[in-house]
């Protein structure tokens, strides 16, 4: 029993020697273009470049490993009218198609549009960014944050670490090229613009739209879970009223060199800015860059009197209103 394949290139060539009025020069260069015996899995990327000839291409193909010969793909592509409608572009063959097939396919103009996909999660700092885009084999580690402090994109108050933090929007990106480090920093600050723009602060909020995205950035290192979120954006905001510090391990943990899941008093007694142990109020800028989620949780906390919370060993808070509860939920989460 033949195989589909097999019996379909069997019908082909009786019907080719069936209706052929040539001779057997011809027609066996008719067969020959028919041929995918030596089909592979093995893909190569190849360019056709505009103003190439038939011959060209046909040389480039087999150069590539995509047919075996130059000559039947000149013959089949001149005889049956294809010569003056092959397209240029970048193609993905697999290796040993039929002379049809690859003919068929520039003919087509079935273009390969490479995918270069760049995945910035939320809750991601400058640092976190540049080890993603060297690992993503966009630019070095150095090469970003060599963009980053040469960046002219957005300007900053003496004291910020870095003026982009923050407004690189957390995303997946899909581009056709490969960026540079630049074109990166504006691809995702051009992102995080046109977000915010879209954003509409109640009139009753206590925060500037500068403000919030500082306090959903702290949001995106403090809560891991969408049903709290609001939750401890209302423990935040009742500290801000009463003028009680925020005391964010995340932005003690921003101007460290490592990160450190206990942090200690050393630690929690660094003079800076970002320290929110020692200063009062929001850090000078923002420590991550927050997605959506955060910064709604921000603009629309919920109406809570906790003023307090600590984290349990699966990621969720324990929350409190009085410094007592709170002691009480500490020492029993650490008993």
């Amino acid at each position: 029993m033949l195989s589909g394949s097999k019996l379909l290139r069997v019908l082909l060539i009786v019907i080719i020697l069936a209706c052929s009025g040539c001779d057997d020069a011809q027609n066996r260069r008719e067969l020959a273009a028919y041929d995918d015996s030596m089909l592979s899995n093995e893909e190569v990327e190849v360019l056709i470049e505009a103003g190439m000839n038939v011959s060209q291409i046909g040389a480039l193909l087999v150069k590539e490993g995509v047919i075996a010969d130059a000559e039947i793909f000149r013959y089949y592509t001149t005889n049956r009218g294809f010569a003056a409608r092959l397209q240029a572009g970048l193609y993905k063959f697999n290796k040993g198609m039929s002379v049809v097939s690859a003919t068929a396919m520039i003919v087509d103009g079935d273009v390969y549009i490479p995918r270069y996909v760049f995945s910035l999660p939320e809750g991601s700092n400058i640092r976190q960014i540049a080890i993603a885009a060297e690992r993503q084999g966009f630019c070095s580690e150095e090469e970003f944050l060599m963009a980053v402090e040469h960046s002219t994109l957005r300007s900053a108050e003496p004291g910020v670490m870095f003026p982009l933090e923050g407004y690189l929007y957390p995303a997946t990106y899909t581009w056709s090229w490969n960026l540079t480090a630049e074109e990166l920093l504006e691809e995702f600050y051009s992102e995080a613009i046109w977000r915010y723009e879209a954003y509409e602060v109640p009139e009753d909020h206590p925060l500037s739209f500068k403000e919030i995205i500082i306090l959903a950035s702290l949001l995106e290192k403090e809560s891991q879970y969408d049903n709290e979120r609001e939750v401890v954006a209302g423990v935040f905001l009742n500290r801000l009223k009463l003028g009680m510090p925020l005391q964010s391990c995340a932005t003690v943990n921003y101007i460290l060199p490592e990160f450190k899941d206990v942090l200690t008093y050393d630690d929690i007694a660094i003079d800076s800015p970002y320290n929110t142990y020692i200063i009062d109020g929001l850090p000078i800028g923002p420590i991550s860059s927050p997605g959506d989620l955060a910064i709604r949780a921000v603009l629309y906390p919920a109406e809570t009197d906790y003023l307090f919370f600590v984290v349990s060993e699966d990621g969720t808070h324990i929350f409190s209103r009085t410094y007592e509860e709170h002691e009480a939920a500490a020492a029993w989460l650490g008993g």
